[in-house]
């Protein structure tokens, strides 16, 4: 008998742990709450990509004058730190958008089984704009891998000393051509985040309204 008790006692701890869990309005402001940190780290993220690209073109042409036969992709400078700088954010910006793309799973399903309060309107907002973001996100990843095969051709093009100054203005030129396309989705993707977080606030204090 005393073990039944213990047995019965251990489920029912279980059950309401798993209710807990399950719970609607925990689920939801845990995930957008995940939501509003990932896009925080995105919107840093494109921000530190934005600059290193605008700092470029004057770092390499400032460092190639002083030292036409260094390596400068390679060399431990100004030119590779923007470089390093722009890759980690790079990184950042792609580990944010996973998490992202989780916390959408998540908030669909809850949209797909609502509970009796689950402020559908605001929800259904955040998973628009979401999608959006995604569509963003998707098509900066192809500027920015366009962006890096530009790259290489120019360090390729500026790897001889003997390089003009006509020459490597205007390699610098193409390249800037595939920055500014970059800065442009830069600032679409931004202003997408920034409607995304806007949404998501609104999420969130409709969440308060819910029952535990």
């Amino acid at each position: 008998m005393k073990k039944l008790l213990i047995l019965l006692a251990s489920l029912a701890v279980l059950i309401v742990g798993c209710s807990a869990t399950l719970n609607p309005k925990s689920q939801l402001k845990t995930t957008t709450a995940t939501v509003q940190t990932q896009v925080q780290q995105e919107q840093d993220a494109l921000k530190t990509i934005g600059s290193t690209v605008n700092a470029f073109p004057s770092a390499f042409e400032k460092a190639y004058q002083e030292n036409p036969q260094t390596d400068l992709k390679k060399e431990n400078g100004p030119v590779k730190k923007l470089l390093d700088r722009r890759a980690a954010a790079f990184k950042s910006l792609e580990a944010a958008n996973s998490a992202l793309v989780g916390a959408n799973n998540t908030l669909t399903k809850l949209n797909n089984q609502p509970s009796e309060d689950t402020p559908q309107t605001q929800l259904n907002n955040v998973l628009t704009s979401l999608k959006l973001a995604k569509l963003d996100h998707k098509t900066l990843v192809s500027y920015y891998r366009e962006m890096l095969t530009a790259e290489d051709t120019f360090f390729s093009a500026t790897a001889d000393s003997d390089t003009s100054q006509d020459d490597l203005e205007s390699q610098i030129s193409q390249l800037n051509q595939y920055y500014s396309s970059l800065n442009q989705q830069i600032d679409v993707m931004t202003a997408n985040l920034t409607t995304v977080t806007s949404q998501t606030t609104k999420l969130a204090k409709a969440i308060k309204s819910m029952r535990d």
